[in-house]
């Protein structure tokens, strides 16, 4: 009996990237930042009304910044001072020129000779 071993593979995305959507998802939610009389720099929470969070251009105080070390209120404060990273360049995909080509078998083949089996080599 054998077994079958499903595999899931998840696209990685890049510390880039991962920053611009959190932006983005902090705009459309609504998250603020606020600069008070010391001039430290605050971002509410979405999630819980009425509380805010120390934010800065290297850090967040909240619980999402601690466990993944990036958060909205962190990407949204390096959105307001235009400090994201910038996402790095796409390949483009290869054209006709760049596809490879199959290899097509040297010498004509007769109409009545065997056709080897597939997946293994022929002896001669």
């Amino acid at each position: 009996m054998s077994t079958a071993t499903v595999v899931q593979t998840r696209a990685v995305e890049s510390e880039a990237a991962a920053l611009h959507r959190l932006a983005r998802q902090a705009r459309d939610k609504g998250v603020e930042i606020i600069i008070d009389e010391d001039n430290r720099h605050w971002a509410t929470s979405v999630s819980r009304p009425g509380e805010r969070y120390v934010v800065t251009l290297a850090s967040c105080s909240c619980a999402g910044f601690c466990r993944h070390s990036r958060c909205h209120h962190f990407a949204a404060i390096l959105a307001e001072y235009h400090s994201l990273p910038a996402l790095p360049a796409i390949a483009p995909e290869p054209g006709p020129a760049g596809r490879r080509r199959r290899r097509r078998r040297s010498g004509p083949r007769t109409a009545g000779a065997p056709r080897p089996a597939r997946g293994r080599r022929s002896r001669r």
